[in-house]
């Protein structure tokens, strides 16, 4: 939070996946949501599932220390803008959100070509 906020971004934290959903649903200026898969209560894949039932258009990246091939078999079909394998550099992130913003919409494509 404290990296992005340096960089420019207004960020607003939840501390967990059902938190996200809540504060998500709370926060019309929402621009992007940046999703760790590994989260208490509810992980990644299923909060940004139901955050997508919310707003279809909804622009989100979902990061993972987890190998790539295998979270591709929980996220077929869904509209996550893009995907991140930890570790990664700060400016890979900066460049990933400001890319996902300035689309304007999600793009399937973009995670099948980071796992692929």
């Amino acid at each position: 939070t404290a990296m992005l906020e340096r960089c420019g971004y207004t960020t607003v934290m939840a501390s967990n996946g059902a938190e996200a959903i809540d504060v998500f649903k709370n926060n019309s200026k929402i621009a992007l949501v940046l999703m760790d898969i590994t989260m208490p209560k509810l992980n990644g894949v299923d909060a940004s599932k139901a955050i997508l039932k919310l707003d279809p258009s909804a622009h989100i990246i979902l990061m993972s220390g987890h190998v790539k091939q295998e979270l591709s078999k929980s996220l077929p079909g869904h509209n996550i803008a893009a995907f991140l394998q930890k570790p990664f550099a700060t400016e890979l992130l900066i460049e990933t959100i400001s890319s996902t913003i300035a689309k304007g919409s999600k793009a399937t494509e973009a995670l099948a070509d980071s796992i692929s």
